[in-house]
């Protein structure tokens, strides 16, 4: 578990990759 803006979210970090990606939608519902 992570936290974006104190909002409790799964995250997977993967430090080989060369881009990080999430839905809009998702981006939406953490107000990013």
């Amino acid at each position: 578990m992570g936290a974006i803006d104190d909002t409790r979210t799964r995250i997977l970090l993967d430090t080989g990759a060369n881009v990080s990606v999430i839905s809009a939608a998702y981006a939406k519902q953490l107000r990013l």
